[in-house]
């Protein structure tokens, strides 16, 4: 949306909008006024907010989101890191929510300052699951390395030191990006020793690292685990580096009784490739109908690419 540009100090239009917000509710018309604020304007709101009803802040930060995903040109990030300081935990974890796409450096810097201090488990897992998307823009280099250093450094240090199980869990799947050594020996236990769904989150974390030494634990499951293990297993397997993970995945891919293992493992081969693989492909393809036929013939697509054979176009 454009807006026309105001001094620094002229809030009557932001002004406006929160006083029929208070008076009337929120709606879109009302709420839109909040996109691209300046850093003055997220000031003022900052100082508007916290009088407003706490199911009130709730809506707003709802339509925020709502509007911020259909419309590119609206831009709620400063107002929504108001909602990241609300007394109201409901309301923080709405704003780290709405805040997911969101990449700027000025929100890193945020979640790394309210992390430790968050007070509300789903809201600390929610922050941390948050920082694991900047680990990732990490390992794809699309941060600075210094950015890249504090973002492990905590990540790290929540999953060896943290004492809530399921926010150090959440913390280990995240930091698996950056593949910190000091990771390896916790992946391993947290697998070895832990319950079904610490050793599903193992398995994320395994296929976000990568390396051979997870190969073993990913064929065990996905030959032998429950269904979220073996799909777990199935995403993380394209990354161990082991083609002894193949037959397996060919045995998942046609368990037309498990949706997401069958999905998961044929995306799987098509990060896999090799001759073998596009013909499995091929015939799964041919033979399937609806989702199946058409994941595999978009891992056909990625396959060829992988492997530089053939037609890399998906339908």
């Amino acid at each position: 949306m454009s807006r026309l540009r105001r001094s620094p100090d002229d809030f009557s239009s932001l002004e406006t909008a929160i006083d029929t917000i208070e008076r009337d509710g929120a709606a879109p018309a009302t709420v839109e006024p909040l996109s691209d604020l300046s850093i003055s304007e997220a000031r003022y709101l900052r100082g508007r907010w916290s009088a407003l009803p706490v199911s009130l802040r709730q809506q707003i930060v709802a339509l925020m989101a709502t509007l911020g995903d259909e419309d590119v040109r609206f831009n709620f990030e400063r107002a929504l890191h108001v909602a990241l300081s609300d007394s109201e935990p409901e309301v923080r974890l709405a704003g780290v929510v709405a805040l997911w796409e969101a990449e700027s450096t000025s929100l890193l810097d945020a979640l790394l300052d309210i992390v430790d201090d968050e007070s509300s488990e789903r809201v600390r897992i929610a922050i941390v699951e948050a920082l694991g998307r900047f680990a990732r823009l990490a390992m794809e280099g699309r941060i600075s390395e210094d950015q890249q250093q504090r973002v492990n450094q905590k990540l790290v240090d929540i999953a060896l030191n943290e004492t809530d199980e399921d926010v150090w869990l959440a913390a280990l799947a995240a930091a698996a990006y950056l593949r910190s050594p000091a990771l390896e020996s916790r992946i391993f236990q947290t697998y070895d020793e832990g319950h079904d769904e610490a050793r599903e989150i193992a398995l994320r974390a395994m296929g976000r690292y990568g390396g051979s030494q997870w190969a073993s634990r990913v064929i065990d499951s996905i030959r032998a685990g429950d269904t979220d293990q073996r799909t777990e297993a199935a995403r993380a397997a394209p990354y161990v580096d082991d083609r002894r993970v193949v037959p397996y995945l060919y045995e998942a891919a046609e368990d037309d009784e498990e949706a997401d293992l069958q999905l998961a493992a044929v995306a799987a081969l098509g990060e896999i490739g090799g001759p073998e693989v596009r013909s499995f492909l091929e015939e799964l393809r041919d033979s399937t109908t609806g989702d199946v036929s058409l994941a595999a013939e978009t891992a056909l697509a990625n396959a060829q690419l992988l492997d530089g054979v053939g037609d890399a176009s998906p339908i």
